[in-house]
C-alpha cells in the first residue's frame, strides 16, 4: 500500500494541475473574446474610421506644408524679381547718363514718326474735305 504522504502528495499534483488547466482555460478564454472583439465588424469599422481621420490629417499636414513651401518659393521669386528690376532701372540710368545719344536720337525718330502720322491723318481729313466739297 501506499504511504500516506504519497496520496497527499499526488492529491497535490492533481489539484495543481486541475488550478492550471483552469487558468489556462481562462486565458484561453480571454484571448477568444479580445480576438473575436478585434474581429468584429464594429471594431473593422472603428478602425477604418481611425485610419482614415489619420490619413485626412495627414494629407491636410501636407497640404498645408507644400502651401507654404510655394508661398515662401513665391515671396522669395518676387524678392529676386524685385531686387533685379531695381537694378536694371539703375543700370538703365547710368546707361542713359553715359550715352545720352542714342536716347536722344530715339526721342527724335519717336516725334518724327508721330508727326508724319499727324501730317498724313490731316492730309487724310483734307481729302475728305475736298471730295465732299466737289
Amino acid at each position: 500500500m501506499r504511504d500516506q504522504s504519497e496520496t497527499s502528495s499526488g492529491g497535490a499534483e492533481i489539484d495543481e494541475l486541475a488550478r492550471d488547466i483552469e487558468e489556462t482555460r481562462a486565458r484561453i478564454a480571454g484571448e477568444i473574446e479580445a480576438l473575436e472583439e478585434r474581429l468584429s465588424p464594429a471594431h473593422a469599422r472603428e478602425v477604418v474610421v481611425e485610419t482614415i481621420a489619420e490619413t485626412k490629417d495627414r494629407v491636410a499636414d501636407t497640404l498645408v506644408g507644400t502651401v507654404e513651401a510655394m508661398s515662401d518659393a513665391i515671396g522669395d521669386a518676387a524678392s529676386i524679381v524685385r531686387h533685379r528690376a531695381a537694378r536694371a532701372s539703375i543700370d538703365l540710368v547710368a546707361t542713359v547718363r553715359a550715352n545720352p545719344l542714342p536716347l536722344v536720337l530715339i526721342g527724335v525718330g519717336t516725334g518724327w514718326l508721330l508727326w508724319d502720322l499727324w501730317r498724313a491723318r490731316d492730309r487724310a481729313l483734307d481729302a475728305r474735305a475736298l471730295d465732299a466739297g466737289r
